[in-house]
């Protein structure tokens, strides 16, 4: 496969990192080596040379402003795969298929066919016990290389490295407690408490224009609810909306 036909496959791949940062600005390409640093097909085509001309200088401009961290390790919130595991694909070990599913992630890959233009791949997760004896178990790795994935993965691409809380309480902490309630009126808001142990509502709060819809705060209070809220819009937005559905909102500081 030559250049030319490389750049349908890359061109998707782009897409759905695209398509994946519409839902979640803050995602992160973590591998082995940078995405522009990889070589493709058996002649080791680089993506500057697939990207090649005025055509398609958009997308590599996009590629190169993608937040990345390699080698596999060098980010600090991953979990390194134990020792005595290993992933394998068609026979061979898989080892981004590995950090994958160790971090409860998904891999990116080029939509080659016949493989890695679905959604899942399937691999063997093997795993040495006490015994010293290998243990298979076959495992469905999230993939992303068409821009319907980033829509398939919606759920895990929101949640990643996020807590769900197990209540309504979202937050605890600065003088002030924030929960947000099942089954609201339908203008997205959270309701702000003095402490934990109480349900009555000091005021709520529209999450879009932090307008006091209902209720009062001290001036103080005010400042540092609104200064606060202000920060975490993208994620109040998304517990609202796990509340419609009657799943627990994201939790935005362990409680102490």
């Amino acid at each position: 496969m030559n250049a030319e036909e490389m750049l349908p496959h890359v061109l998707s791949t782009l897409a759905a990192v695209r398509g994946a940062k519409r839902i979640r600005d803050d995602i992160l390409v973590a591998g082995h080596m940078s995405l522009s640093n990889l070589l493709l097909g058996d002649r080791g085509y680089s993506l500057a040379a697939i990207l090649r001309g005025d055509a398609h200088k958009d997308e590599w401009r996009f590629l190169r402003s993608l937040e990345q961290s390699s080698p596999w390790d060098e980010y600090p919130h991953s979990t390194r795969p134990d020792a005595f595991q290993e992933v394998h694909f068609n026979g061979v070990p898989a080892v981004g298929m590995l950090w994958a599913r160790q971090n409860d992630s998904m891999i990116l890959s080029f939509a080659f066919h016949p493989n890695w233009g679905e959604s899942h791949v399937s691999a063997q997760f093997r795993e040495m016990n006490d015994a010293r004896e290998i243990i298979p178990s076959e495992v469905q790795i999230p993939n992303l290389s068409t821009r319907e994935h980033a829509t398939v993965h919606r759920e895990l691409i929101t949640s990643y490295g996020r807590t769900v809380a197990s209540s309504s309480l979202i937050y605890e902490g600065n003088g002030f407690v924030i929960r947000i309630w099942f089954n609201e009126h339908p203008l997205p808001h959270f309701h702000v408490l003095l402490r934990r142990d109480t349900s009555d509502s000091l005021a709520s709060l529209a999450i879009d224009t932090l307008d006091i819809l209902a209720g009062d705060l001290p001036p103080a209070m005010r400042n540092k609810v609104k200064e606060w809220a202000e920060s975490q819009k993208e994620i109040l937005i998304l517990s609202w909306e796990r509340c419609k559905l009657g799943q627990h909102p994201y939790l935005l500081q362990e409680e102490p």
